[in-house]
């Protein structure tokens, strides 16, 4: 311990955050040892989400040192997300930077989920850039 500047395991020295009105994360970037903008180990510089008035995360897009859209380590840059009005997360959705569908890390594109008045998961349909969903029920 020599009291010199370091980076986190995640690639960061510092991290600055923006909150919205209501104390939710709404953007973060990472910065090195010289204050200069670096890449997250997840491969993104700086991310920009939208939380909706519930908390949830409805939406997420990164961004490089350029300032230009990248994609992730799982090969998304936006990532959106739909939420019922019992907060369940009833669709998720993945872009690349052309803001075309892509595949997540899992193989799926868009993601539809449907919950029972008890919360519980009752069906759910993985969707392949436009093929015919694989539904499980």
């Amino acid at each position: 311990m020599d009291n010199q500047p370091t980076r986190s395991r995640d690639g960061c020295h510092k991290v600055e955050q923006v909150l919205d009105e209501r104390g939710n994360l709404k953007e973060l970037a990472c910065f090195g040892n010289a204050d200069e903008p670096v890449l997250h180990r997840d491969g993104y510089h700086r991310f920009h989400q939208v939380v909706d008035a519930g908390g949830h995360i409805t939406e997420q897009s990164n961004y490089g040192t350029d300032g230009l859209p990248v994609l992730k380590k799982e090969g998304v840059h936006k990532f959106t997300q739909v939420f019922d009005a019992r907060g369940n997360s009833i669709e998720q959705r993945y872009y690349g930077v052309d803001g075309k569908a892509v595949l997540n890390r899992d193989g799926v594109h868009k993601l539809v989920q449907a919950f029972d008045l008890r919360g519980n998961l009752i069906k759910l349909a993985f969707f392949f850039n436009g093929c015919s969903p694989d539904i499980i029920s």
